[in-house]
């Protein structure tokens, strides 16, 4: 009597199958037009893998569509572990580390290929079990790297309830589904929405993120003071000089400024460190001004993806002006924090603040930048 009442449900879900099939395509298009770096490339990969899994779905009676399924299903926990590792800074898999991905990404590869050989399907025991020890494998692994602690705000939330519902549809449903009689296509419905999850996180967060690069690759070079520093009002030529010069010198830099990319690189003639670019244009690239929470976001990757970095941020009224004041403190609380974890210099400068801002700004940390002159012309 069960199965007689769940099975125009199962038929419903049978012919609505594209519906996950396109929204994964549509997802992974967006992504790679909005997010070019690593967390969108390694999101856009996942996106790419449950479609192929769809596609499987769709049409298992196709040659091949079996061993797609089940290779599918071993790559999956794999390719969710990189996702998350990238997306919270990725500093395990930062710089000359980027190799170890591929050691993240092995045992999916050996395991498909034995379940290949063996003749096993996608909902076989030994698929769902192997996927629920290689998911608490790599959730053990975040919070033991520390990754997961920089999650901040609703993101873990947003990550539980996105793993929830891939694992709980996936090998949770297939373990069980033995036991209940049941059996309805909810996987593919199920990871879309976990996809869609990861994607509005990834737009939201990661759109602007950048690694920090050096002009020059000297080696050898003395990088700048860790810490924020500000310089004193007129005095914001100086703190892009000193930018300039520890680039050139070898160390890596980006810059965060309401001046257009373009101009700037005109101005500095520098041509690697990425620019961010401070603006609320529907047009080009950029980072709204009131978006501080992005920016700490993006702070805190750079820091993460490479350790010794400086980031000079200019025109700090404007934040202020368009975010305010207290959210400002707040990012900088959080950008202060970072620079202390990764050795990273922030150098900050604004012709517009009051004293009382300045104020403000030295109860959070955030130093005189003619104090540490002497350190940062030695980078």
């Amino acid at each position: 009597m069960t199965v007689q009442v769940i099975s125009p449900v199962r038929e419903l879900l049978m012919q609505w199958l594209l519906l996950p099939l396109f929204a994964d395509l549509g997802m992974m298009v967006l992504v790679l037009r909005s997010v070019r770096n690593r967390t969108g490339y390694s999101l856009s990969a996942l996106l790419a893998l449950l479609a192929l899994r769809n596609v499987a779905t769709v049409w298992p009676d196709a040659p091949g569509a079996a061993q797609i399924d089940v290779a599918c299903a071993a790559m999956l926990p794999a390719m969710v572990a990189l996702f998350m590792l990238f997306y919270a800074g990725g500093a395990v898999l930062a710089g000359p580390r980027t190799w170890r991905a591929l050691i993240l990404l092995l045992p999916g590869v050996i395991f498909a290929v034995l379940a290949a050989r063996a003749g096993l399907r996608a909902d076989d025991a030994a698929i769902p079990i192997y996927s629920l020890l290689f998911f608490g494998a790599s959730i053990s692994v975040l919070f033991l790297t520390g990754a997961a602690r920089l999650l901040t705000g609703e993101e873990p939330n947003v990550f539980i309830a996105a793993l929830a519902l891939m694992i709980g549809s996936g090998p949770v449903y297939s373990l069980t589904l033995p036991y209940h009689n049941i059996d309805l296509p909810l996987f593919p419905y199920f990871s879309a929405a976990a996809g869609a999850i990861f994607t509005q996180a990834t737009l939201k967060y990661k759109s602007v993120s950048a690694v920090p690069a050096a002009e020059q690759p000297i080696k050898g070079g003395t990088p700048p003071r860790p810490g924020l520093f500000i310089a004193g009002p007129g005095d914001g030529r100086r703190a892009r000089a000193m930018f300039v010069h520890a680039v050139r010198s070898g160390t890596p830099g980006a810059i965060i400024t309401r001046a257009h990319p373009a101009a700037l690189r005109r101005e500095t003639g520098l041509a690697r460190p990425p620019v961010i670019w401070l603006a609320n244009s529907p047009y080009e690239r950029s980072l709204s001004p009131a978006r501080v929470d992005v920016l700490s976001h993006v702070i805190r990757d750079m820091g993460e993806q490479c350790n010794g970095c400086v980031v000079l941020i200019e025109d700090l009224d404007y934040l202020v002006t368009n975010a305010g004041l207290f959210p400002t403190l707040d990012m900088l609380v959080e950008m202060r924090r970072q620079a202390e974890r990764a050795a990273m210099t922030v150098l900050l400068c604004s012709d517009l603040l009051t004293d009382e801002e300045r104020r403000e700004l030295r109860d959070v940390g955030v130093r005189p930048l003619q104090r540490d002159a002497g350190a940062a012309a030695r980078a």
